[in-house]
């Protein structure tokens, strides 16, 4: 027969619960492991496929987008190009009549003014298509240059060396690095003495 001490002294034992914990055995962590069947290992590996396919179309992509964007980039500046050619060879045709212009105003004692005048509006001409980058080539007295002058005569003479240029018959322009007109010239050549001497 218990005393009422013992019937109030509770048992102590292993049950869950009690304050005590147990150590998970390898059987619960065997149990725990997730295991992928084939046909979602094959799943797996075709996703993974796809997303490295989606990724190479996707740079391919990207790099097709900016190839356009500079082909696109350099067509516009070509076609500006273009433009700026075309209506500064239409300017020039009018540079050239007021060159015209100013040689035969000169050439008449009455109009002296007049080429005074028409000097000025083509000096402000000049300045105007400078602004724009487009300059004269300079020809008279130098060298002849086959990239910059274009030669409509030889004149024999021994005041100068064979191949200077002596005239300009058309004066040509430069716009920016780009030739846009050469200059026509006279180049000077030896006397036909001094070839025969040679």
């Amino acid at each position: 027969m218990l005393s009422q001490e013992d019937a109030a002294t509770p048992e102590m034992n292993d049950e869950p619960g009690n304050g005590q914990h147990s150590e998970p055995s390898d059987e619960d962590t065997d149990s725990q492991k997730i295991i992928v069947p084939g046909d979602q290992e094959a799943d797996i590996e075709e996703i993974l496929r796809q997303r490295d396919e989606y990724l190479a179309m996707a740079k391919r992509a990207r790099a097709d987008y900016m190839n356009l964007r500079r082909r696109m980039h350099s067509e516009q500046q070509d076609a500006s190009e273009t433009a700026r050619s075309e209506f500064a060879m239409d300017m020039l045709t009018i540079l050239d009549d007021l060159e015209r212009a100013i040689e035969h105003a000169r050439n008449d004692q009455d109009d002296s003014g007049l080429a005074e005048g028409v000097a000025l509006v083509r000096d402000k001409f000049l300045a105007t298509l400078g602004r724009y980058g487009i300059t004269p080539i300079a020809a008279l007295g130098e060298p002849f240059d086959h990239n910059m002058h274009d030669a409509v005569a030889q004149q024999p003479t021994d005041q100068v060396e064979p191949g200077t240029v002596t005239g300009v018959a058309l004066t040509g322009y430069m716009m920016g690095e780009k030739l846009l007109r050469p200059a026509r010239v006279v180049v000077a050549k030896a006397p036909e003495d001094q070839e025969d001497q040679e």
